[in-house]
């Protein structure tokens, strides 16, 4: 047998005895369905009603529309009765009365014009082996009535089912006699716009995930991925909402409908909505988008004012991270960007970056999405930012995790050095500053102090305490291991073991270990001791004598 010279699509008549299979809807599927059709069909309302028919729970829906001409329409799997309009506006597919596949269902109706309606009754058989289905006369009002059988699960669901589907369909929908409650899928929006045939509606600072609706197809509502943006640095964060209207081309994957067929249409509505979300940043006085979207909006044709120049003042970072300052924003004066260096680096670096008489002007810490605004591209810049120490008559560089060699803690002198680059390219571009400092901690890339080398000069007017926080900040970074002990047991170790420190480098070895008893006695021993009473010890050779006696009264 030769080849065909050419074949056609077809659906095998086999497909309808696996209906139920491809329609096997929750109650809300359902309700989706036969709401969409009661909208279609121009009603002005839908109730909802449980019912007892002769002992069977039973599910009414009714609807005022135009009513069904034709029954054969119902079961004609993939056949829409719909007129133009709606063909061409919503490409309906013919398969709502088969979301009730399985299930007996009695359908009434009564075309609108007409003197009588009709009514057939589908056995749950019938739906996969094209049994012939009588079609009996029936007296009711124009419009269509819909019962089906109600199923146990379906019972405990129904309820909030029906609030879902009636909570953005443009129609009222009654349930067991109670109003629906219904909203505008764009309520509370900061701004609104019509485009690719859809509402659109902006929203400021509210949170909206991917997994949660965001397209409302005519009472459907839809997850969808669409564009948001969100500013720099504690600017807004912007999403998106759509309302389809009129989009023909903006059609449901069958026969589920729960997601939007992704094509053409879908492209050109995310591109309406990026352009939506930069007519509503037009509308506020300033903003803080990225320079690579400030560009896009240009490219789209919205011609937006720079970002403003909001920039967070510079702290100097600490090594536990959970610690951090912020420095507040600052939009005025003179500022210098700085970049990020390790925390020893900058908390020995702090007394001179924050003197802004001393730099001429305010560090901000760098916004590098910021680069390309004229305003950002002005600012200037530390950089090349390390220590220089004196010993010896030698001068010996630092910066991140690099000494050259190892040193005395007290030494003569310890200068900062960096450089101030004027990024505009004017005369004196890059101007050198070397400042005095007092302290400088080298941590080697380790939180404990007994890897970490600490440099004081010899006249530095600085406390134990002082340099107990400074070496605190600088180096603390507690482990977070199931066998660390608690954060807050870690940093009360820490701080003995940093006060000792200070004190063995600004005080000598005696003077550190007494006072290192001095605070094991306050914190340990003191309160043990009753009120009234003296309590001396002698300690020689890891052998304790103690001895209490009691205040002499005074005269």
């Amino acid at each position: 047998m030769g080849l065909p010279p050419t074949i056609r699509t077809s659906v095998s008549s086999q497909a309808i005895t696996k209906v139920t299979r491809l329609f096997n809807g929750t109650v809300g599927d359902v309700l989706n369905e036969l709401l969409q059709n009661a909208r279609r069909a121009d009603a002005t309302n839908v109730a909802i009603e449980t019912l007892d028919l002769a002992g069977h729970p039973t599910l009414a829906i009714r609807d005022d529309g135009v009513g069904i001409t034709d029954p054969a329409v119902l079961i004609s799997l993939g056949r829409s009765g719909w007129d133009a309009s709606i063909q061409t506006r919503e490409d309906p597919a013919g398969m709502g009365v088969f979301s009730l596949a399985g299930r007996r269902v009695e359908i009434r109706s009564r075309a609108r014009g007409t003197a009588e309606g009709w009514r057939v009754v589908i056995p749950a058989d019938a739906w996969e082996t094209s049994a012939e289905i009588p079609v009996e006369p029936f007296a009711m009002d124009e419009g269509t009535e819909i019962h089906i059988d109600l199923p146990l699960a379906w019972e405990r669901s129904l309820e909030s089912a029906a609030a879902a589907a009636a909570k953005f369909l443009p129609i009222p929908v009654t349930f067991n006699g109670h109003d629906q409650h219904r909203e505008d899928f764009l309520a509370d929006a900061f701004w609104t716009e019509m485009a690719a045939g859809c509402r659109i509606g902006v929203f400021l600072n509210r949170e909206h995930r991917a997994s949660v609706i965001r397209i409302n197809f005519h009472g459907v509502a839809l997850p969808v991925e669409l564009p948001q943006i969100r500013e720099e640095r504690g600017g807004a964060k912007w999403t998106v909402l759509v309302d389809i209207v009129d989009a023909p081309d903006l059609q449901l994957v069958l026969p589920a409908r729960k997601e939007m067929v992704v094509n053409a249409a879908l492209d050109a509505l995310k591109r309406a909505c990026t352009c939506a979300i930069y007519h509503a940043i037009e509308k506020r006085p300033n903003h803080r988008l990225a320079f690579k979207l400030w560009c896009e909006a240009r490219d789209l044709g919205i011609t937006l004012p720079e970002a403003a120049n909001w920039l967070e003042c510079w702290r100097p970072t600490t090594a536990d991270p959970d610690q951090r300052r912020s420095g507040g924003w600052i939009n005025e004066g003179p500022m210098l960007l700085m970049s990020n260096h390790d925390a020893d680096i900058e908390q020995c670096a702090e007394p001179v970056l924050l003197n802004a008489d001393l730099l001429g002007g305010k560090p901000v810490y760098e916004e590098t999405s910021y680069v390309g605004y004229a305003w950002y591209d002005r600012i200037p810049r530390i950089d090349d930012l390390h220590f220089m120490v004196e010993f010896n008559g030698a001068r010996h560089r630092y910066c991140p995790d690099s000494l050259d060699c190892d040193l005395p803690e007290r030494v003569p002198a310890i200068a900062l050095h960096f450089t101030i680059v004027n990024q505009a390219g004017t005369e004196g571009a890059v101007e050198e500053r070397s400042v005095p400092v007092s302290v400088l901690i080298c941590d080697g890339g380790s939180s404990w102090i007994g890897d970490t080398q600490i440099l004081v000069t010899e006249d530095a007017a600085i406390t134990p305490g002082e340099l107990a926080d400074l070496i605190e900040a600088a180096i603390f970074s507690p482990g977070d291991d199931a066998d660390d002990d608690s954060w807050e047991t870690q940093r009360r170790n820490f701080q003995a073991e940093a006060f000792a420190r200070a004190n063995t480098i600004l005080l000598g070895a005696e003077a550190a270990a007494l006072e290192r008893i001095r605070g094991q006695l306050r914190d340990e021993i003191a309160w043990l001791v009753p009120d009234g009473m003296i309590l001396t010890a002698t300690v020689q050779n890891r052998d304790i004598a103690l001895m209490l006696t009691n205040i002499a009264p005074t005269a």
